[in-house]
């Protein structure tokens, strides 16, 4: 065999190589990017899963967190405090949220499904006075909000068993 032959042959296993190789990292490349937007998302559904549980485990702060988003001028100051608190904590999960869609670690759909119901809290008027008593945070995030504004009937939080403020 002639050495310009076995050259050709191993330029060719050298590029088919190379092709494999490629080939390779582009997979391993997507399965670490399908990893970085399940841990994303993981985290970000704990922390929702956190600030939820919160409110299962004590029945005064899911009346304080009604009576907020329904009634804020009624709320003590102690209260208010309060509920300025549980919103502070809201929003940052849903921010997180926002930034992880922006960085594409988080679907459309996912990003719209919690979305939505944080743009409900901001339209309610315990949430519009918050928004109002915190000008300026981040107006690119609350345009985005505003982009998922529910044009329907806004959400009952209580499903209906409100009884005049209890």
């Amino acid at each position: 065999m002639n050495w310009d032959a076995i050259g050709a042959v191993g330029e060719i296993i050298g590029a088919i190589a190379v092709f494999a190789t490629l080939f390779y990292l582009a997979k391993q490349i997507r399965q670490q990017n399908k990893i970085a937007e399940y841990e994303a998302v993981q985290s970000i559904f704990h922390e929702f899963n956190e600030l939820n549980s919160m409110f299962f485990q004590d029945d005064s702060k899911i009346a304080l967190l009604l009576n907020g988003l329904e009634n804020p001028d009624q709320l003590s100051d102690i209260e208010a405090g309060q509920f300025q608190y549980m919103i502070r904590n809201y929003f940052h999960s849903v921010y997180m949220a926002f930034k992880a869609f922006n960085a594409n670690l988080l679907s459309a759909e996912d990003w719209r499904e919690i979305a939505r119901p944080f743009s409900e809290v901001m339209e309610s008027p315990g949430g519009a006075l918050w928004k109002k008593t915190n000008p300026g945070i981040m107006p690119e995030f609350f345009d985005e909000i505003g982009r998922h504004k529910n044009t329907g009937e806004m959400t009952d939080y209580s499903l209906g068993r409100r009884d005049g403020g209890t």
